[in-house]
């Protein structure tokens, strides 16, 4: 709905309606001036200012596609603005799904495709018709059931395990037919989104030009009764009743009347009682439309869609070609190397000598980093540009010692929560603070009788 409000808009306020008779003179705008660039120029020119001109669907912009949408170029030039984009999204989605269904495709081919033995690993002879069944991946696992160690030589162990093994197997089998059954369904289900989103692509370019057309006259023709929906599901089940067979084989359908019908289930319509129903002014207004589309319809299908394959084609002749190439090429290097070694056995080449090299010396690099690594965790600070010296542990564990009491005698003594130290730690310490005092008393002291003799050196003798 909110697609028909913006073409409803469009239409009423950008086309010429064709029942309105034109005149000369301007009609009467409400709306306020806007100030343009030139507006000084058009001040010395007179009052008068001519505003641009609306954008009409007769004047599109110009597009700019991507090239898997080439195809679909000239149908997007003939519809209005409003309506490209969801031309151009639909089309991506239907292209998007055409991708995964070709992928599905591919992966179901090995179910098809003859398997070799699991045995003996060789190719199974097409002629006799004889092939093993595709395991998937998934699927691929040896049985979980074992033997107890030392049991699993016993005659009757190894009887039981190999009749385990067969019934393992037979539920691998019927595990992989399962899973070509789910994928068949997968790319049934697939082909049908891409049915109904062709479907909905329809729908929407028909109701955008009934749209239009219903605002440019003003009013449904006299004598028309269908509705709207009525109207829109007409003009499709007409034209895909009346397509190409080639657009039903796309879409994985025997031919365009199943087509047709599948539309008439997916949206409930019911072309006998709409055709009874519909009058000739309903026929007169819905054959431009019919026309429109069928013209339009191969461009958004068949053209669309082979051009897409067309694509993913060259790109597998490519990926072949590079493959073949390369093949080659390494084939070629191989008999030269083969050749080199075979002529020249004493002497290796310089290529094979400069790549020992090579090795080595990266091997030397990485053994200098490692070590270095190693190396970096016994110093203090550990990285690359750090300044500290190295620790150098003593005997017996005197450093460890020397950091605790220089601790315990720097931190303050709490009398509250610090547990008491022990005897011969407190007498140490008592000694080594006595020990302390008695030299800067030494040292007071001998700076005393320095001073007392330089006083005598100096004074003047009374001679």
């Amino acid at each position: 709905m909110h697609l028909v409000n913006q073409l409803r808009f469009f239409v009423k306020h950008n086309l010429p309606n064709p029942t309105m008779t034109t005149t000369t003179e301007p009609a009467p705008s409400t709306n306020k001036r806007m100030r343009t660039d030139d507006a000084s120029a058009s001040s010395q020119t007179g009052p008068s200012r001519t505003p641009p001109a609306a954008p009409s669907a007769a004047s599109p912009a110009p597009l700019t596609l991507h090239p898997r949408l080439h195809p679909i170029k000239d149908v997007l030039a003939a519809q209005p603005d409003q309506l490209r984009t969801s031309i151009i999204s639909k089309s991506k989605e239907m292209l998007d799904l055409r991708g995964t269904i070709s992928t599905r495709e591919s992966r179901y081919q090995k179910f098809l495709a003859p398997q070799p033995e699991p045995t003996t690993r060789a190719e199974p002879a097409e002629t006799t018709g004889i092939t093993s069944t595709y395991i998937p991946n998934s699927l691929r696992s040896k049985c979980p059931l074992n033997a107890a160690e030392g049991l699993a030589n016993d005659p009757e162990m190894l009887a039981l395990l190999a009749s385990a093994n067969a019934a393992h197997e037979k539920h691998i089998i019927l595990l992989a037919n399962k899973a070509k059954e789910i994928a068949e369904l997968e790319i049934r289900l697939l082909k049908r989104k891409l049915r109904h989103a062709m479907f909905g692509l329809l729908t929407t370019i028909v109701l955008a030009h009934d749209v239009m057309a219903v605002v440019r006259a003003g009013k449904l023709p006299d004598g028309a009764v269908l509705s709207e929906k009525e109207r829109i599901a007409k003009v499709i089940f007409d034209v895909l009743q009346h397509s190409s067979p080639s657009i039903a084989t796309a879409l994985s359908v025997p031919n365009s009347t199943e087509l047709a019908t599948d539309f008439s289930t997916v949206y409930s319509f019911d072309n006998t009682a709409v055709t009874t129903k519909m009058t000739d002014a309903d026929k007169s207004y819905l054959q431009p439309h019919t026309d429109n589309l069928q013209r339009w319809l191969p461009a958004l299908t068949i053209d669309l869609w082979s051009h897409q394959d067309k694509g993913i084609r060259d790109k597998q002749v490519a990926a072949a070609l590079n493959k073949a190439l390369r093949t080659s090429a390494t084939a070629e290097a191989t008999d030269m190397v083969d050749l080199t070694i075979t002529e020249n056995t004493t002497t290796p080449a310089k290529a094979l000598t400069d790549m020992v090299r090579h090795e080595v010396k990266k091997m030397h690099r990485r053994t200098e980093q490692t070590l270095l690594k190693e190396l970096r965790k016994n110093f203090l600070g550990g990285g690359k540009g750090t300044t500290n010296p190295p620790s150098k542990p003593k005997k017996n564990g005197q450093k460890q010692k020397e950091k605790s009491a220089a601790s315990s005698m720097t931190k303050p003594s709490s009398t509250t929560s610090a547990a008491p130290s022990k005897p011969n730690n407190q007498r140490r310490n008592n000694q080594r603070r006595n020990n302390k005092k008695g030299k800067k008393k030494k040292n007071n002291s001998d700076s005393a009788e320095g001073r007392n003799n330089d006083g005598k050196q100096n004074a003047p003798s009374g001679r």
